[in-house]
């Protein structure tokens, strides 16, 4: 009786032993990070394998050269630029775990992501946490957040130091452009002039906590929609005509093309009409107006149309540095002059 006393005991106590070591050394390959909303995070030393669920997290990967570890990821179909190919040959592979904006989570499951990065207010993301994924979560709808996310992602992959020189150059561009934003448009202008950016619809447009209305501030103009506290603002015929922008400019998404709105006769009372004032801000590899390192391209956009590419090659030489930098693409003056000459 007392020998088998004693061989439960062992057996019990190999048991615990057993599982103390086991799960001891399964947590040494673990580590616990704060997100940008401050959830604890635990997440996989080596992260081998990764799912980005918006464009921007995917812009992210890209520009610190991780795409490798992309498993699949959203990037917009609608957003992208013939130049998102040579940064990202693999995105034909990517989009089997979405339908739309709705997140498909038998694929997801399927593939066994290491790692899922997010933007804020993603619509299933509790679901994914609930199904034992680690999601990180970035917060990019400001310029200075987007750079804030990118230096946290690189974290997460020992990239800190990629991150920081790409980061420092963008923060130079646009410090670069925060100094002569006042006065820029003085020569062309007696005033700033007024510019309204349409968003997915003429008639949908970004108030002043957006990243499209930082470009306008920066490029030297003044939104017409700074009136509205939101981000995203849906607005009717009338409102539009009151603001009377003397610019009016089309993201690459935007459902109406120019000559539509030309020929609107609701918008005929309207400068930007008018004068012809009308331009489809570029794509490359992703649109000029969201949140990624291509926002220094949609400031210069923007400051070519305002002084009537006055300053062109200077534009031209800062973008060949950005792309060089960021994307290891060595730009013509042919390519990046013809994105910003739509404006000529």
């Amino acid at each position: 009786m007392t020998c088998k006393k004693n061989h439960k005991f062992v057996a019990i106590l190999f048991l615990f032993t057993f599982l103390f070591f086991f799960f001891s050394f399964t947590d040494q390959d673990y580590i616990i990070v704060k997100d940008m909303m401050g959830n604890d995070i635990k997440i996989k030393k080596e992260i081998k394998s990764v799912i980005t669920l918006d464009p921007f997290s995917t812009q992210i990967m890209i520009s610190l050269s991780l795409t490798d570890l992309v498993v699949d990821a959203q990037y917009g179909t609608n957003l992208i630029g013939k130049g998102f190919e040579r940064v990202a040959p693999q995105y034909k592979n990517w989009g089997s775990s979405f339908s739309g904006n709705n997140l498909i989570f038998e694929n997801i499951a399927a593939k066994k992501p290491d790692l899922i990065i997010s933007q804020i207010g993603r619509g299933g993301l509790d679901k994914l946490k609930e199904m034992g994924f680690s999601v990180f979560i970035v917060d990019v709808e400001t310029p200075s957040n987007f750079l804030k996310s990118v230096q946290e992602v690189a974290t997460l992959f020992g990239k800190q130091k990629e991150a920081k020189e790409i980061n420092a150059l963008v923060e130079e561009d646009l410090n670069s452009f925060e100094g002569t934003k006042e006065t820029f448009s003085a020569k062309i202008y007696p005033e700033k002039p007024k510019i309204y950016i349409a968003g997915s619809n003429i008639l949908r447009t970004f108030g002043k906590s957006s990243i499209q209305s930082y470009l306008i501030g920066l490029s030297g103009g003044k939104s017409v929609a700074d009136t509205y506290n939101q981000t995203k603002v849906d607005i009717n015929p009338e409102t539009l005509i009151g603001m009377n922008p003397d610019i009016i400019l089309l993201s690459s998404y935007t459902a109406e093309k120019k000559e539509q709105i030309l020929q609107d006769s609701r918008f005929s009372s309207i400068n930007a009409v008018k004068n012809r004032q009308i331009y489809t801000i570029p794509s490359f590899i992703v649109s000029w107006d969201l949140p990624s390192f291509e926002i220094v391209g949609g400031i210069c956009f923007i400051r070519n149309i305002i002084s009537k590419n006055i300053y062109l090659d200077t534009y031209i030489v800062l973008l060949q540095k950005l792309y060089s930098k960021v994307y290891a693409l060595n730009l013509s003056k042919d390519e990046i002059s013809s994105l910003l000459l739509v404006a000529k």
